[in-house]
């Protein structure tokens, strides 16, 4: 290997920092700046793990038996986190610490959430233009996140900064989408039949029991046709921040949301039920305070990600 070789270390938010020679990196790793996990993109070459680097691996202290086999994600503890991660999936305590992650920046999260919103509500063309560049401003948003989590200073230029990952985060929104959709519409025929054969209740004369047996179960149909979409609105959550901070592909993106998410799937659930209050909170402060109730609802999020990473593995780096 040549001592010539030039390389950038990329951080959470997608920015690159150097260049650096191997020297130079050599000392950021006994300095404690660049950690296991840290990824590092060689010049010409791809994104790779330092701890799994042959050029810097007699620096970081033996493996654990029991921790990852090579080709998976680095241990936890090296994902980059400003705020202290709860040992166990705590709703409230992500909330809680969603908030301590805006208050210094809440006026730039406020900045970008206010810009989407201005974005979508343009009459006509608005839905239009969210709906083709919506995945890469929000790759930038969760970068931003992502980053302030990790104690770096935001600032609103970054939710531009995801048109790198346009493709895939375009088709990450389009193929969600209609999946969820799908998702949504299997059960639609169920209900509709439903109501069909509940409406000829009414022939035997018992119009109010009739009418309510039937408003009851088309409820229960309603609800469960709701079921499967939040499933996979769940499931697919991360599919954003995982294309914010690694070279996934859109595919991939989502497969590893899915991982992620596995098993913690109703406890993400209950997080999106207590965001409801945060937001109705929002609203209550002349409906402004919506601009940082959402960020903070992100930042919970942002910091659940970083939790289920830390129980199962961060994602791993795709090719550069």
């Amino acid at each position: 290997m040549s001592a010539n070789e030039q390389y950038f270390v990329v951080a959470a938010d997608g920015k690159e920092y150097g260049p650096a020679d191997l020297e130079t990196l050599r000392q950021w790793v006994r300095e404690g700046r660049v950690v296991h996990g840290t990824h590092i993109k060689q010049a010409g070459g791809g994104v790779q793990y330092a701890g799994k680097m042959a050029e810097l691996v007699d620096l970081f202290p033996p493996r654990d038996p029991h921790a990852s086999a090579p080709g998976q994600a680095p241990p936890p503890q090296s994902l980059p986190s400003s705020v202290t991660l709860p040992s166990e999936f705590r709703v409230w305590e992500f909330i809680g610490r969603g908030w301590d992650v805006v208050k210094p920046h809440w006026l730039i999260f406020a900045g970008m959430f206010f810009i989407l919103m201005a974005i979508e509500g343009v009459p006509y063309l608005g839905p239009l233009a969210s709906f083709i560049i919506g995945g890469a401003l929000m790759v930038g948003v969760w970068r931003a996140i992502l980053g302030a989590i990790g104690g770096r200073m935001p600032d609103i230029g970054m939710m531009f900064q995801g048109f790198d990952r346009f493709g895939d985060a375009f088709l990450a929104q389009l193929i969600r989408g209609i999946l969820i959709f799908l998702g949504f519409l299997c059960l639609i025929v169920p209900v509709i039949i439903l109501g069909i054969m509940l409406h000829g209740f009414d022939r035997f004369g018992d119009a109010s029991l009739a009418h309510l047996i039937m408003g009851i179960l088309i409820f229960l149909g309603v609800l469960c046709l709701s079921v499967p979409g939040i499933i996979l609105s769940i499931m697919w959550m991360f599919t954003y921040p995982i294309i914010a901070e690694t070279n996934l592909g859109f595919w991939e993106a989502m497969r590893e949301s899915a991982r992620l998410t596995e098993e913690y799937r109703w406890r993400l659930f209950l997080l999106l039920l207590a965001s409801i209050p945060v937001l109705c909170l929002g609203l209550l402060v002349f409906c402004l305070g919506v601009l940082v109730a959402i960020p903070v609802i992100y930042a919970a999020l942002g910091l659940s990600y970083r939790f289920l990473q830390a129980k199962k593995g961060a994602p791993a780096p795709g090719p550069a």
